[in-house]
Parts: structure tokens; sequence; C-alpha cells
């Protein structure tokens, strides 16, 4: 009885690997951010974005928790060659309740939000960078990006996700083994580790804009 021959596996193509920044030679650094939770509020960090590509590149910085964020710029444009950074800041309501939840013994504390940086190389004429994130012309970008996406699909998006894990004070001792991530220093700021960002959502952004439209259950601040 002969056998048939055996089916090689089929090889699954991994759309987050051809869709990486790396293809269009921009840096994202820290791909995992360490936020350090303090009793009289939280230090900021920052992501620095390097464009070391030919094209001029405009971004949007995403979060699944987007209303316990400020973040400033939320999207911006940076000219080939020349880098950009985006400032965090877990908002003092939800940085006391996650320090509270930590010192209470509470079950799940959270210690880690996923966020994904978007990227799109832009098409026609480069768009003037402002001077200050501020005087971002948000109209315009918002167009160009639209413009973007409709011409070359979802294909036309590159990402970079990363993970803001909280690090919590030395008096709190938090249990290993709840399928969390545990904290970090905040020496380790570069450790390049993937998150799944299927849920990530737009940004509640810069805390200095006060335009808020209604997004499908997620408020956006352009």
């Amino acid at each position: 009885m002969s056998r048939s021959p055996s089916k090689s596996p089929r090889r699954r193509r991994s759309s987050a690997s051809s869709r990486a920044l790396s293809l269009i030679s921009v840096v994202v650094k820290p791909t995992k951010i360490a936020l350090e939770l303090l009793d009289e509020g939280v230090v900021k960090t920052e992501i620095s974005i390097q464009n070391n590509g030919t094209e001029q590149i405009l971004w949007k910085l995403q979060t699944t928790e987007p209303k316990k964020y400020s973040v400033s710029p939320t999207k911006g444009i940076i000219n080939a060659g020349e880098s950009g950074t985006a400032e965090i800041q877990l908002l003092k309501l939800y940085c006391e309740q996650a320090l509270s939840d930590a010192r209470s013994g509470a079950a799940n504390v959270q210690r880690s939000t996923k966020f994904r940086l978007q990227v799109v190389r832009r098409t026609g004429e480069d768009l003037v960078v402002p001077a200050s994130p501020a005087d971002l012309d948000v109209a315009e970008f918002d167009e160009r990006w639209k413009n973007v996406v409709d011409t070359n699909g979802k294909a036309a998006i590159f990402y970079e996700k990363l993970q803001c894990v909280f690090v919590f004070p030395d008096d709190i001792v938090l249990p290993s083994g709840d399928g969390q991530d545990t904290a970090i220093s905040p020496r380790r700021n570069d450790r390049n580790d993937a998150t799944d960002s299927s849920d990530v959502k737009p940004l509640v952004g810069d805390s200095s804009s006060k335009r808020q439209q209604n997004t499908g259950g997620c408020c956006v601040i352009s």
C-alpha cells in the first residue's frame, strides 16, 4: 500500500512583520517604556521617533486606554533625516488608583498599557512641519493621512508595538504569576518586547487641546 506524499506545512505570512517600521527606516525608542508611579504624582516619560528614510512621514500614537493618559503630541510630521518626540503621562487619578490597589493587595493590579505608533509615508508635496505641536494643521494632516490610506490601502500604514510598564515605589512588592508584566527599572527602557495591540484605540491626546469628537465609544482629541 503506497503512502501519499506528506504535505509540507504552509507558511503563515506575518502581516505585522511586513509592516514593521524598520522597512521604512523609522526607529522608535524605547519600545518598552518604564513609567514611574509616585505618591506625589507620576514621572513623565517620552518616546523618540527617528526618520532615517528619504521621505517625510506622518505619525499617530494610539493606546488601549486613551482616557487614562495625557500624551503630547498625539500626531506629527517628521522630515527625512530628522526626529520627533511624544511625551506620555498617566493621569494623576489613575496613578493614585494603581498605587492604592497595589498597597491594598487587590487582585489583578494593573501594571502595563499597550501603545502603538502608526506611520505613513507622505504622498505628493511635503507638508509644512509646524514650529511646535500646537501649531499642527490637524485638518490638513488628517486629510493627507486619509488620502494615503484611501490610495494604497491599510498596507500603507506601518507600525511599532509599544508597552508602557508601571514602576512602583520600593515599598510595594507585587506578586508574580498573575499573567501581567512585572515592574521594571526605568534604566531598562530600551528592551524591545512585542505586545499584542489588536485592541489599540485612538488616543485621548494632548491635554492642551479642547476639541473633542465621539468616535465609536472612544473620545478623540485632535
